[in-house]
């Protein structure tokens, strides 16, 4: 959003004045001031330079990434407008007022929530309990535990009934990548079979925004070291099931990306807004394309699972 432009003079004449200003153009930008001037009165105008937009190149911007200039003058509306008479010049710099510092979130706790028995086996005698073993093939997830509950026949041969999580651990992140293998029953019995169908959630944080005084922005974040993302903010992130760190990820290092879902499913992602300098959640349609400002490597799929229908390419090398 474009910053206001605030211009404090002394009329030497009564009516209205011209307040023209720019930035990196050749032309002039100019708002007309026809608020009460009194001859040798200081008075204070404010104009809001969002509605000069499509007029100015470069316009200041409330939360910029690096400092700008604005250039104009003060001029009786009486004269005329190209003879530059009677006009008294300014300058104004913006620099970013912005104070960020950057982060990198990645969720923790996120255990074994669930798992589910797709083949109870068979060939158990009464009192035996089979092992099961968690494996995580991303090779993060550790200490999830878990005890396999038997249903036995009047005959005394049992199965594998429901598994109980005894420990979730954590830094599990994909249920697809996490494998549950039973130890076999004696003999020749029918081995049984299960899967992880959840994984724990991580919970929400909050990001301060950058200024540390403004309402913080609740996310939500499940993924696995790969899948890490990065905010700029005011404050340290209250993100107690989380591990936090400083990042050297640039705030204001932007460029254009083109964002492609080939899927035929809509699916969410995240990326860093380098104009708000905040974390936004969008949805990509199926068989879409869009255009971001983001920055640079700042784009990231919510869902942590390695999906090939997610492309991301720079669609341009100049920045936003």
């Amino acid at each position: 959003m474009a910053a206001t432009l605030t211009v404090s003079y002394t009329p030497q004449y009564q009516g209205a004045h011209r307040i023209c200003f720019r930035t990196t153009q050749t032309a002039y930008c100019c708002y007309l001031d026809q608020s009460l001037s009194v001859i040798g009165t200081p008075k204070t105008t404010e104009i809001d330079l969002t509605e000069f937009e499509s007029c100015l190149v470069d316009p200041p911007a409330e939360l910029g990434c690096v400092a700008s200039t604005l250039n104009g003058y003060v001029q009786p509306a009486c004269e005329a407008s190209d003879s530059l008479a009677d006009i008294v010049t300014f300058n104004v710099t913006y620099p970013n007022p912005t104070i960020c510092d950057t982060y990198q979130i990645q969720c923790n706790l996120s255990g074994v929530a669930n798992i589910e028995v797709t083949n109870t086996g068979y060939g158990w005698l009464s009192g035996d309990v089979p092992t099961v073993t968690i494996t995580d093939l991303n090779g993060l997830g550790i200490d999830a535990t878990a005890t396999a509950v038997m249903r036995c026949s009047p005959e005394e041969i049992c199965q594998v009934d429901s598994i109980i999580i005894d420990a979730p651990g954590e830094f599990y992140y994909d249920p697809a990548l996490v494998l549950v293998d039973i130890s076999l029953p004696p003999g020749s019995g029918i081995p049984a079979e299960a899967i992880v169908t959840a994984v724990e959630n991580c919970g929400t944080f909050t990001v301060p925004d950058c200024d540390g005084t403004a309402n913080p922005t609740t996310y939500e974040l499940r993924g696995g070291a790969d899948y890490a993302i990065n905010v700029c903010s005011g404050g340290t992130p209250d993100a107690p099931n989380y591990s936090i760190k400083s990042s050297l990820v640039s705030c204001c290092n932007c460029v254009k990306y083109e964002v492609k879902n080939t899927a035929a499913i809509l699916f969410d992602y995240y990326y860093v807004d380098c104009i708000d300098q905040t974390i936004k959640l969008a949805t990509l349609s199926a068989n879409s394309t869009e255009e971001i400002c983001a920055v640079e490597g700042g784009v990231w799929v919510v869902n942590p699972t390695d999906n090939p229908d997610f492309v991301v390419t720079v669609a341009a090398t100049q920045d936003c």
